[in-house]
């Protein structure tokens, strides 16, 4: 099926549901919510298409047996309140003229002032399964080690991260950071994303760090060549609710008032089949990963769990950034086969 006439068949969906009335341009909910669709759907930009359809499988999945009309409703209600709080942004990145953002981009600003438990989807998990995460190990030694020190008295007080290299070859060596009680894992959008360790076995087994980002869809801007890596692999133990990622709990990008970055481009959301999202690689050659979220770790309820870490080694190779063509071309097949 050619790509625009997908893309319009998503849109009509998607509008008969956001915007089926609409009165004068500009000041109706309604209106809002149809211009916010026709400028996603008329856009270059691959992250717009990417939402609309993301939006599209998501509004499809909510409408498969065992979610009621309540959570259904609700997916609405919180949807459309996000697209009319664009109109209210009063802080935009200095570095990048409103005119410049795109609508996905403002979308992306939107969603961070809605709380993660509104954004929640509507089928939690509880499965005994092996989730792991993939990490580079500056990133463990910042957001993970130096936030969870105070349980750990093993550990140094104090991370110096001008000097990773001496820290990573105590984990090589067993000597220290293969083992860390955790009680606080967040990330920007306060939704963590975690693969299927079965899914990664091979890749994390024989140390193919290239092939493991690829499978992840990790975006380049956080990507170095040498870079050391880790596996983050979680305990059995681990009871916190568990949902397939959706539209509300992705990545669609980061803005302050000094810099633009562009959140991961390949996150697509995924039919509602056996309650796991799936990965898109960067090249578009690798198998698509089972993923799921859990809401960020706070610490506030003082759950504390016991994570292992294996070292990886080093990315010796950037990844090629994927043709833009295979990315739309999965975002509106996905978008068909959730019909």
């Amino acid at each position: 099926m050619p790509a625009k006439t997908t893309i319009w068949i998503i849109y009509e969906y998607l509008r008969g549901i956001l915007a089926p009335d609409y009165q004068t341009p500009g000041t109706d909910d309604a209106y809002i919510d149809r211009e916010f669709l026709e400028e996603l759907r008329g856009a270059s930009d691959c992250n717009c298409i990417r939402l609309l359809a993301s939006l599209g499988i998501d509004f499809r999945n909510y409408e498969k047996p065992g979610i009621d009309d309540e959570q259904r409703k609700a997916f609405t209600v919180i949807v459309r309140k996000i697209i009319l709080h664009i109109r209210e942004l009063t802080k935009l990145p200095k570095s990048y003229p409103e005119k410049a953002l795109t609508v996905a981009t403002k979308f992306a600003i939107s969603l961070k002032d809605f709380d993660a438990q509104d954004l929640r989807p509507a089928i939690s998990i509880q499965e005994n399964a092996e989730y792991v995460r993939i990490s580079s190990f500056e990133s463990y030694l910042r957001y993970v080690v130096a936030k969870n020190t105070s349980i750990n008295p093993s550990l140094p007080a104090t991370i110096d991260m001008d000097k990773p290299g001496r820290y990573y070859w105590m984990l090589t060596n067993k000597r220290r950071y293969d083992k860390i009680k955790i009680s606080q894992l967040g990330s920007r959008t306060g939704w963590v994303f975690l693969a299927h360790g079965k899914d990664l076995a091979s890749p994390i087994a024989n140390k193919n760090v290239e092939s493991l980002l690829d499978n992840l869809g990790f975006y380049l801007h956080e990507i170095k060549p040498n870079d050391q890596y880790i596996s983050f692999t979680y305990p059995d133990s681990f009871g916190e609710m568990l949902f397939q990622p959706t539209t509300l709990t992705g990545d669609w990008g980061f803005a302050d008032d000094t810099t633009i970055s562009f959140g991961n481009e390949f996150f697509l959301s995924y039919k509602l089949e056996d309650f796991w999202g799936r990965t898109f690689s960067v090249s578009g050659s690798e198998k698509q990963i089972k993923e799921r979220v859990h809401r960020s770790l706070n610490g506030a309820d003082q759950k504390t769990y016991t994570f292992s870490v294996d070292a990886l080694g080093p990315l010796s190779n950037r990844i090629l950034r994927a043709d833009i063509t295979q990315i739309l071309e999965e975002a509106q097949e996905r978008y068909l086969q959730s019909i």
